[in-house]
């Protein structure tokens, strides 16, 4: 009776392993999918910079708008 005990000990630690494991490979792929790219991939400009179309605009439309006021 003592060696059906061991067995079914083992079979729990390798369960919980297995699933540790599956775990682990899991939230590693799912780092890796939500990896983001530099920036210099990026074919889009940011807001933020000013040579940017939406900040010269804004720019453009802010100091009509103040020398008008």
């Amino acid at each position: 009776m003592l060696g059906t005990t061991h067995k079914a000990d083992r079979g729990a630690i390798v369960g919980r392993a297995v699933g540790l494991f599956v775990l682990l490979i899991g939230v590693l792929f799912a780092a890796a999918l939500c990896n983001a790219r530099p920036l210099s991939d990026n074919p889009v400009p940011t807001i933020f910079e000013p040579h940017s179309t939406p900040a010269e605009s804004i720019i453009c439309r802010l100091s009509s708008t103040l020398s008008l006021a």
